[in-house]
């Protein structure tokens, strides 16, 4: 029995689970599914690229489309913690582009917080109720030696 105010495991563990969850659909999304972007984005979505800020989803969207494809986002982990009304969420990964000649990928840095999309009802595959992104930043935290990428500013 739970007698804190604090959540239950159950309830942990449902937010592990459903962030796990989300952050693949996102990062596929930023791979090969690019059209899917738009429902994990609102139009005042605060972004933060690289260290430079974006004025919402569809600057967003056109910036984003001059980037390099990616061939992989691969999340070595993440952690998230269940706040009144959405999800911090904070993940580390390496990212490989498609025009990247260099044997070693890219590392990257994600910080973002999710909140339940009420608007959109689960779907009669979702266990839970669409979520979204209020805010992210997005940084590549290691450049290999031999990279070829540039990133627009």
């Amino acid at each position: 029995m739970n007698t804190s105010n604090g959540p239950t495991q159950q309830q942990v563990t449902h937010t592990v689970t459903n962030t796990e969850s989300f952050l693949r659909q996102f990062f596929k999304a930023l791979d090969d599914h690019r059209q899917n972007l738009p429902q994990f984005l609102r139009p005042d979505t605060a972004i933060v690229w690289n260290g430079t800020p974006i004025a919402g989803r569809d600057a967003f969207l056109g910036i984003y489309a001059q980037m390099p494809a990616t061939v992989t986002h691969d999340m070595f982990g993440f952690d998230c913690h269940g706040v009144n009304g959405g999800t911090i969420i904070n993940a580390t990964g390496r990212v490989r582009m498609t025009n990247e000649r260099g044997k070693d990928p890219h590392g990257f840095s994600f910080t973002g917080m999710v909140r339940p999309d009420e608007t959109q009802p689960p779907s009669a595959s979702q266990t839970s109720v669409p979520q979204y992104l209020v805010s992210f930043s997005y940084r590549i935290v290691h450049r290999p030696e031999d990279s070829q990428v540039e990133y627009p500013q």
